[in-house]
């Protein structure tokens, strides 16, 4: 396989799927044992973060507030593709880099949640 590395603000902490059960409704995975452990976990790294440029431009007003458009351009602070390195990354940057070529971006998919709603982690990585 190879070395995974965590570019996000966020410790990301993958689930056995087999210990979660899909909730239709909501898409999302519920674990069937509140309290199970991640099979893994991989601390933000730290340090700089990749982003996207992002373009705004007013397009008008709804009842005082701004709408605007946005557009996104070029990702930056990737560090160097590396042989049989992975990067997670935001979905957005994901994308961003994958349109530049990358093939080394995983963003997390399957998000596990607790009652609340809030995310746990999910079940698997995905490739943009």
């Amino acid at each position: 396989m190879g070395a995974i590395r965590n570019l996000t603000p966020h410790p990301i902490r993958i689930f056995r799927r087999e210990d979660a059960a899909l909730d239709t409704r909501t898409k999302s995975y519920r674990l069937l044992v509140p309290g199970t452990l991640p099979m893994v976990e991989f601390p933000p790294e730290g340090g700089e973060l990749p982003r996207v440029d992002v373009s705004e431009k007013e397009m008008g007003r709804v009842e005082e507030i701004p709408l605007v458009g946005v557009s996104y351009g070029a990702i930056r602070g990737l560090p160097e593709e590396t042989p049989g390195t992975y990067l997670v990354v935001s979905a957005l940057a994901a994308k961003a880099a994958r349109e530049s070529g990358r093939k080394d971006c995983l963003i997390p998919t399957g998000m596990v949640r607790d009652e609340a709603g809030a995310i746990l982690g999910c079940v698997a990585l995905g490739l943009e």
